[in-house]
């Protein structure tokens, strides 16, 4: 059997990407023509750029994900649309997102770590750090008009951290600085020459390893400010002169500075770091302003081109867009990632799990929270806040404080009872850890707290299950949950009654403990019919009746000496297996004959494998979750290339980078200039169905016959829709005419009635043998008249069209001239 699963051919899989990747690591960008209209909001990833169109506005709110691949802004293009990306692949392209197309694809000689550009329109410079034999290096070249390769690189600063941050150029393009650990180097651009200045630790602080952390330069003077990892900031002053360098100290900030930012004139310096606080310092004076109690730590700060929106990257994956006041405007948020130092070594300690109403994924976020993730839309849902507590920012990040930890998850088969595990343990003191149970709100699509137990075990608990629901909705029994933990115990808690004078309610109790030999139960699970509970005691499977908690049967193989660590009954016709495995073996027991399978991973007949990596880091998690039909049938066209379990669920998992990956059959094809197409959330106008033509084939065959007042009242509606678009938008509305005329005309070859398509093949037949049918007699004597009518309708809408058009784009100009505005609905009221 292993020499035959070796020679089977599987449906080859590629990794795909669905969701979850950090688009912090890079500094958000805004566009250069954002007004208070329209902003558009750059954010990259390892491998993504995603441009957010935000829409401000009474009325409406909109966010729009145009396009996905790195990024760097295009300050010396002539086109305020476009955007150049960098890579690690040794590329640049330059991106046109409002037409959603790319415009050229630059190659370099060395991967891109960042990239830069300048305030002055005239100057073709680009600044960018480059790699290349295991050196970083701050290079500068300009893009080529004709060729595509990059070959004129001039070295500016060698030895640079390739780090976005860590580099900066002047507005001017005068000078170049960078930071790395203990030394500041500044770079005159106009003969290259080189000074190197390092920070003074007798002066600041003695006891902290003090290094650099970030730099910025002052738009408009000769100044660069740096930050510093004991929270202060750094002005350095006459920094060409090695000697004559002059240097003052600004300090708020208590821990590490992350990212400093100018606004475009120099009046304020933006800063935020680990506190969550963001902190605007107004030039020459000591006035400051405050933004407290962010989501999260401070990654990057990006201010606008008319300085009136700023953009927070937090270290938690997310986005927020706050206003010159303080307002926030809103949120681009992730999939939420551990975002202090303290918590990322544990990673997703509560695992996967799939929400049985939304079907979203559920998993840890922020500290204290469980994130509802659709994995479909690569969107967040909601967090839910299961702990209450505050998180306040440690006094030093070499000793963080010990937060509470959400460690078990579980939804029972109906998504009405959620149950939660939290443990909070400094190592010193005792331990707190809660049992919580949520019920579903279905007015508000939420979860609320229902039962609350403190100490439900004496030590950690590490599995928590819900009962099947079938088997008390059909017999009438009480809903149950299990819990296991290091104490030696399982313990069975059951919804109870709970009602007194004031209300009507349930709550969860415990019912009954179990003990197997003083062993530490392992893994567990509940058949589907809840008749009986496994238990796995070491390299022991346990029996028990849920109900009286009463041991029924031990099952033991004789050879099997490892710890048996997942447990699983089989579904459906398989409900009377169960399935352990260790980490060597797979044992499938019979229950109604006690009788055991042995499979070795490596010898038995697998259903699908791979040879390749499925991930370029650790995978730290996986699931099955059922997938809706219509993302089946839209990404998986041909049911015969799909993987064995593609049918009915998605595989998704995450690795060490908080990627949500899966495997899939079609390969991600690379883009091109030729087939680059943006994928575009945004919402159908009317002329885009027109230009798209498809109005036309939006038509079915199941439509009822379109009389002549149907066509008018669709035009009706279609110069209200043209009506209703902001004007600033509209092309001439000549130039829409046609297309406008053609989609309401009927084809000439097209059907009018369901009757002419289901007898279409049986008068096929008849023309064929000679016979005349009843259609046919009638058709003869009606055909022409028939034609010239359609002829003279056709003449006539199209002339009532066209004078509609005329009538339209004059009282359009005429209203304009009067009253020297352009709001559409005004408008329209005014030609009604």
């Amino acid at each position: 059997m292993a020499d035959s699963a070796k020679t089977r051919d599987f449906v080859e899989a590629y990794i795909s990407v669905r969701g979850g990747t950090r688009f912090v690591d890079r500094r958000p960008e805004f566009s250069q023509d954002a007004n208070h209209e329209e902003l558009n909001t750059c954010c990259s990833s390892s491998e993504l750029v995603k441009v957010h169109l935000k829409v401000f506005g009474p009325n409406h709110a909109e966010d729009v994900c145009k396009f996905m691949l790195l990024l760097r802004r295009a300050n010396h293009s002539p086109q305020p649309a476009q955007i150049l990306s960098c890579s690690l692949d040794k590329s640049i392209i330059k991106w046109d997102f409002a037409d959603g197309i790319l415009v050229k694809r630059y190659k370099m000689n060395a991967a891109i770590h960042a990239m830069y550009t300048t305030s002055v329109e005239d100057d073709a410079y680009l600044y960018a750090v480059c790699m290349k034999s295991k050196m970083s290096s701050l290079m500068r070249f300009i893009l080529p008009h004709h060729d595509t390769e990059i070959t004129a690189i001039t070295p500016v600063i060698t030895d640079v951290d390739p780090i976005e941050n860590h580099s900066a150029i002047s507005s001017r393009g005068q000078f170049a600085a960078s930071v790395g650990r203990k030394k500041l180097t500044v770079c005159d651009t106009n003969n290259l020459t080189t000074t190197a200045h390092k920070l003074d630790i007798q002066q600041y602080n003695k006891e902290l390893r003090l290094q650099f952390t970030c730099v910025a330069c002052h738009p408009s003077e000769h100044c660069i400010a740096t930050g510093i990892n004991d929270g202060k900031i750094v002005l350095w002053y006459n920094f060409l002169k090695k000697k004559k360098v002059v240097t003052s100290v600004m300090h708020w900030h208590f821990v590490s500075l992350h990212d400093l930012a100018f606004t475009r004139e120099g009046s304020y310096l933006l800063s935020g770091g680990s506190e969550s606080v963001l902190v605007k310092w107004q030039w020459n004076t000591n006035h400051r302003d405050f933004l407290p109690r962010l989501k999260s730590p401070i990654v990057f700060i990006s201010c606008s081109h008319d300085n009136t929106h700023y953009a927070l990257c937090h270290k938690d994956n997310g986005v927020q867009i706050v206003t010159n006041s303080f307002r926030l405007v809103h949120v681009y948020q992730g999939l939420t990632q551990a975002c202090l130092e303290v918590d990322t070594e544990f990673g997703i300690v509560a695992g996967l799990s799939q929400d049985p109403h939304s079907g979203a994924l559920v998993t840890n976020g922020k500290q204290g929270h469980l994130q509802f993730y659709n994995i479909f839309d690569d969107k967040l849902k909601f967090n839910m806040d299961v702990v209450s507590q505050n998180f306040p920012s440690p006094e030093n990040l070499m000793h963080p404080h010990t937060i509470t930890r959400i460690e078990c998850v579980a939804f029972d088969s109906t998504g009405d009872w959620l149950a939660t595990v939290e443990r909070w343990d400094d190592g010193q003191m005792t331990p707190e850890i809660r049992l919580k149970f949520w019920i579903y709100i279905p007015e508000k699509q939420n979860y609320k707290l229902n039962t609350l137990v403190d100490t439900p075990h004496k030590q950690k608990v590490h599995v928590v299950k819900f009962r099947p629901s079938s088997h008390y909705s059909e017999q009438q029994s009480v809903a149950m949950a299990i819990t296991a933990s290091s104490d030696a115990s399982f313990k069975t808690w059951c919804l109870v009654d709970d009602t007194d004078i004031y209300r009507k309610n349930q709550c969860w109790a415990c019912e009954s403990v179990g003990f197997f030999r003083e062993q530490i139960p392992g893994s567990l699970d509940i058949s589907e019919d809840g008749t009986l509970l496994a238990v796995a005691f070491d390299s022991c499977i346990t029996l028990w009746d849920p109900d009286t908690n009463e041991l029924k049967a031990t099952l033991t193989p004789h050879h099997c000496v490892k710890q048996i660590i997942h447990l699983v009954f089989g579904l459906e016709s398989c409900s009377h297996f169960i399935v352990g495995a260790t980490s060597e073996s797979l044992y499938v027991w019979n229950v109604l004959s006690l009788t055991v399978l042995v499979y070795s991973p490596r010898s038995s007949f697998p259903l699908w494998a791979r040879s390749k990596p499925v991930s370029k880091s650790e995978v730290k998690a996986a699931i099955f979750i059922t997938t809706p039909s219509s993302f089946r049938s839209h990404n998986h066209g041909d049911k015969r290339d799909l993987l064995p379990w593609q049918h009915v669920a998605e595989l998704f998992y995450i690795n060490a980078n908080h990627e949500v990956l899966t495997l899939d059959t079609q390969k991600m094809e690379p883009v091109t200039p030729s087939t680059a197409v943006l994928t575009q959330n945004q919402p159908q106008t009317p002329f885009s169905l027109i230009l798209s033509g498809k109005m036309n084939k939006s038509r079915t065959k199941n439509e009822s016959c379109i009389t002549e007042d149907g066509r008018r009242e669709s035009a009706t509606r279609f110069l209200k829709e043209i009506l209703s678009t902001p004007a600033h938008v509209l092309p001439p509305v000549s130039s829409l005419a046609m297309n406008l005329m053609s989609t309401l005309l009927l084809p000439n070859n097209s059907s009018n009635c369901d009757d002419e398509d289901d007898n279409f093949q049986d008068d096929v037949k008849c023309h064929q043998n000679g016979i005349k049918t009843e259609d046919d007699l009638t058709d003869s004597d009606d055909d022409n008249s028939t034609d010239d009518e359609h002829i003279k309708e056709s003449d006539k809408l199209v002339k009532d069209l066209e004078n509609e058009m005329t009538f339209v784009e004059e009282r359009r100009k005429d209203y304009k001239k009067f009253t020297g505005k352009t709001d559409a609905s005004q408008m329209f009221n005014w030609l009604s």
